[in-house]
């Protein structure tokens, strides 16, 4: 948090010390107001490369054009690792032909600067698919990403599948207006940018990468057709930027657009806050979600009973299962964590052989445990499985269990 308000007051001091105190302030009372539940997010990991790219972009004191680039494509590399889609905030960053004094740069530069940028971007990816090469996961990793990543993409927020643009319009509606709280900071922030907007000075390159990112920002919520709570961060985060230019000092209407911008603020950040105060912290996603409770209980019975060589495997989608067996420290008795993957698309032949594949694993290598979910995200979607359930009949009887979860112990 600390990190992105400073590079917030770098960047926005640019407009004035002013807005850069305010962008600092706003920063981390917007991280504050989303609660303690999202603050390991990887968008909030990947906005730091980016708003450390956005301070390099506009920082005065480098000279080299070609290192200044080839840093900002390293810290925008290393956010694309983070989330591959965040690589098109690189478009944002890409110069123009236009210098800041008005004169035309050569082409010569542009492309050279170009070519330093892709290169920068390129080197932590490039790691990150050597470290999976040199693990010998290259092959599954392409399948994977060819396969099942399109059919997880037809996943809407509720991981029901919805294909085709209207169907996304229609659950963009409707997310924008119950999920994306600073929607009603969109009005002070479009006052602060239009104070700024058709100046030509100091003030003209910064403003001019706000006002792309938000672009780019929008277009990031699109791909991955989820609209989940944390893919907005992004877009709130240049918000609050725009925000904090209503706090300039040769602000027009000054009392007026202080007032509307303070109250706007408020009622944003109190939403937030109620928001959170409303979550029983002992939940780990909301209340319709196990508490943490039926984590420590998988855990301490996992604890006291898995022996050396022993496997478990876990059936559900996230949350209480794998935390209780991330707790007692147990082997993964198949590569599938997750097994929602198959409750979807279950007549698509790539599901059907992540089924055969999943239960042949465990033919072969039966775990000692298998831990059931029974209140998991996708209880709701979940599809028939009768090979798998024929598994645990024959070969499994439950031993400990609660509402949430029942762990089967091999016979």
């Amino acid at each position: 948090m600390v990190a992105l308000m400073v590079t917030s007051y770098y960047f926005m001091s640019s407009f004035s010390k002013r807005v850069g105190y305010a962008a600092a302030v706003l920063t981390g009372l917007w991280y504050l107001s989303r609660g303690p539940q999202w603050s390991f997010e990887r968008e909030f990991n990947l906005l730091l490369f980016i708003a450390a790219a956005m301070v390099l972009f506009i920082c005065r004191k480098m000279k080299s054009e070609n290192w200044r680039f080839f840093l900002i494509g390293l810290l925008l590399g290393a956010a694309a690792s983070i989330k591959p889609h965040a690589v098109i905030v690189g478009f944002a960053f890409i110069p123009t032909y236009r210098k800041s004094d008005g004169s035309r740069e050569k082409t010569l530069n542009i492309w050279a600067r170009v070519g330093w940028l892709f290169l920068g971007g390129s080197i932590f990816p490039l790691i990150c698919f050597l470290w999976i090469w040199l693990n010998g996961a290259l092959p599954v990793f392409i399948e994977t990403y060819l396969n099942y990543v399109p059919l997880y993409n037809q996943l809407d927020y509720y991981l029901r599948i919805r294909e085709g643009f209207f169907a996304w319009v229609d659950q963009a509606f409707y997310h924008f207006f119950n999920f994306y709280s600073t929607s009603i900071l969109l009005a002070p922030a479009a006052i602060g940018a239009y104070f700024y907007l058709g100046r030509n000075d100091h003030t003209k390159k910064p403003l001019s990468l706000l006002l792309t990112l938000f672009v780019i920002f929008l277009v990031y919520l699109i791909l991955p057709n989820k609209l989940f709570i944390y893919h907005w961060f992004p877009l709130e985060y240049i918000t609050i930027l725009l925000v904090s230019l209503c706090f300039a000092k040769e602000m027009k209407y000054k009392r007026f657009v202080y007032l509307f911008t303070i109250l706007t603020l408020t009622v944003n950040l109190a939403y937030g806050v109620v928001f959170n105060l409303t979550v029983d912290p002992d939940y780990i996603l909301s209340p319709g979600m196990p508490p943490l409770s039926e984590a420590d209980k998988i855990g301490e019975y996992l604890k006291n009973e898995v022996k050396s060589g022993d496997t478990v495997q876990p059936v559900g989608f996230i949350g209480y299962v794998v935390h209780g067996m991330y707790l007692a420290r147990v082997p993964l008795a198949t590569p599938y964590i997750f097994t929602s993957t198959f409750d979807h698309h279950v007549s698509h032949p790539y599901i059907k052989k992540l089924r055969a594949d999943f239960l042949s694993r465990l033919k072969k290598s039966p775990p000692r445990f298998i831990v059931y979910g029974l209140k998991e995200l996708l209880s709701d979607q979940t599809q028939p499985y009768p090979a798998f359930e024929a598994f645990i009949d024959n070969n499994y009887v439950p031993v400990h269990g609660s509402e949430a979860f029942i762990i089967f112990r091999r016979k």
